[in-house]
């Protein structure tokens, strides 16, 4: 039987909706996040994949495309159907009390995150225009605060030096990129940017043991050295991305990629979890600059490729991908990976329509709040 997208969408939502307390899932988006995040130099759904590296718009139809919108979630130690209890939690990077609370008396065995991301764009021969937002909540109880959860969590002997740390953070970006590329005896290059005009959002909150026995959210107060809800931070950042097909083999691709080549100076202040520790200036910056390499091979079904994240650690995110796809049908693929970093994906394409899952694979920037 030969399935509508429709159907599609339905067969895959309740697939996703399926997860563990601990995945990551897209809807729609880039194929290489059921590959184990790699894809630098795989220049395939490019409406989608341009972000990763925006050589890729110089590759492809000419024709104008809208992309698939994507809708992502990531669940680390929470189930799905706890997010509700935090939910109120993600805005804007803000904090809301009570769910700082509820986290502390329902969810401090371990530290928890909850995030979400989108993005949707419209491609036109090598000019693309988008916009993606992201964002996220971590949650780091004490040594403290997770042995009285693990021992029962009752909520009327908290111990005095019991705490919970919450931090926030979220950004919109509006983007346009462009790409090219030209054909010689030595190969083929292609050369792209995308620019990303962004608003970012950052808040950390915590709760001490006394606040999370009288369940009083105007004990919650504000770490990081924050003086409201949120502070919130703009600036313009580029990708540059470069794609070379090797002469006489149109199968074989080496990508590399200078993320947040100008940065966008966004960085917040930061302070550890814990208490007592000193405030960094300009100690979150998700935005550093990276150096990326990839490798790619495309041939008829069959996808392969391997990735070199963040060359030299300089953003503390060094990793290497690898992942492949194999498709069975004309309109069905399945995918898979694995990524130093986090652990293993996997994916399936039904009708053009994209879902990746994985155990903690980080979504681009929420995953920077790790501690």
């Amino acid at each position: 039987m030969k399935l509508t997208r429709i159907q599609s969408v339905l067969a895959l939502a309740i697939f996703g909706l399926s997860a563990t307390a601990s995945a990551d899932v897209t809807f729609g988006g880039a194929r290489a996040a059921g590959m184990g995040g790699a894809g630098l130099a795989l220049p395939i759904d490019v409406g989608n994949n341009y972000r990763m590296n925006p050589a890729f718009l110089g590759c492809g139809s000419k024709r104008p495309v809208f992309s698939w919108p994507s809708i992502g979630y990531k669940l680390d130690g929470i189930s799905y159907s706890g997010v509700n209890d935090v939910i109120g939690s993600i805005d804007k990077g803000g904090l809301d009390a009570n769910s700082i609370l509820t986290l502390a008396r329902r969810y401090a065995n371990s530290d928890k995150a909850v995030a979400f991301n989108g993005n949707a764009g419209f491609r036109f021969g090598g000019l693309a225009i988008g916009a993606t937002g992201e964002a996220g909540v971590n949650s780091v109880p004490n040594a403290a605060l997770q042995t009285w959860a693990q021992n029962g969590g009752d909520v009327n002997n908290v111990p005095a030096n019991g705490r919970l740390d919450a931090y926030g953070f979220g950004y919109q970006q509006f983007e346009v990129g462009y790409g090219n590329s030209v054909r010689s005896n030595s190969g083929k290059v292609t050369v792209g940017m995308n620019m990303r005009e962004i608003k970012a959002y950052y808040a950390h909150k915590f709760a001490d043991g006394t606040t999370i026995q009288s369940n009083n959210g105007n004990g919650v107060q504000n770490g990081s050295g924050i003086t409201g809800d949120f502070v919130s931070k703009t600036g313009t950042g580029m990708d540059l991305g470069v794609l070379y097909n090797f002469p006489g083999n149109n199968d074989l691709y080496l990508g590399t990629v200078i993320q947040n080549f100008v940065e966008p100076n966004i960085a917040f202040n930061y302070e550890a979890p814990g208490g007592g520790n000193p405030i960094v200036p300009g100690g979150f910056d998700p935005f550093k600059r990276t150096f990326n390499v990839g490798m790619g091979y495309v041939k008829n079904n069959l996808l392969l490729a391997a990735d070199w994240v963040d060359l030299g650690n300089h953003a503390g995110g060094q990793q290497f991908r690898a992942g492949a796809e194999v498709g069975l049908t004309k309109t069905i693929f399945i995918r898979a990976g694995y990524n130093t970093a986090t652990n293993t994906t996997y994916g399936v394409s039904i009708n053009g329509l994209n879902i990746q899952l994985g155990g903690r694979v980080p979504l681009s920037i929420t995953s920077v709040i790790r501690f």
